[in-house]
């Protein structure tokens, strides 16, 4: 928030500040028009300052958000704005690891990072930086091709059959099948992205 008071040199004069705005060469341009019969038989040739200081830009990224988890060539949308500090000039720019609008990248397994630098009128730069992750996604039942029908120990013995089942919402990144053959014995594991 930006406030200046104007002040006459005559009695009884005052002044109404009525337009601000920063230049580019971060100086501060400042219009008054007269508030009172006195100020009006004024004449400003000139008002001068220091050159205005911007707070200083900052950065909003909306998408991808910080630690999060993607499938492999998942589509995601970068979504990130700058504002300039202090003042309603545009920002003079704001630059994304990818555009605004376009696809981050999510071709190859692994953690990314996702960075925005934007910089002020008055050469003022503050960056930001997210990171996430891209999961390679294994099919569990090719992974497990060829188990066959078996004894599942947890404890207690039952008797039937049907689905296993996973708790979360996670995309099964690891799946594997280490079943000997004997009679209960073996391991079937999944690992997920989330969930226990």
């Amino acid at each position: 928030m930006i406030s200046i008071a104007a002040r006459a040199s005559l009695p009884l004069a005052r002044l109404r500040v009525w337009s601000l705005a920063a230049l580019a060469s971060g100086s501060l341009l400042v219009c008054v028009s007269a508030a009172s019969a006195a100020a009006a038989a004024l004449k400003v040739d000139t008002l001068s300052g220091r050159p205005f200081q911007s707070a200083g830009p900052s950065v909003t990224i909306v998408s991808p958000r910080d630690e999060r988890f993607f499938g492999l060539h998942r589509r995601v949308i970068a979504r990130f704005g700058c504002s300039e500090g202090g003042t309603t000039a545009p920002i003079a720019t704001c630059t994304g690891t990818v555009a605004a609008g376009q696809r981050i990248g999510t071709s190859t397994p692994g953690t990314k990072a996702f960075t925005v630098t934007a910089t002020d009128r008055a050469g003022n730069t503050v960056t930001k930086t997210v990171h996430y992750t891209v999961l390679r996604y294994t099919n569990p039942l090719r992974a497990v091709r060829g188990l066959r029908p078996g004894r599942i120990d947890q404890g207690v013995d039952y008797a039937g059959s049907g689905p296993i089942l996973a708790l979360g919402s996670g995309t099964v990144i690891k799946a594997t099948n280490t079943d000997s053959g004997w009679p209960g014995g073996g391991w079937l594991l999944y690992q997920l992205s989330q969930g226990p």
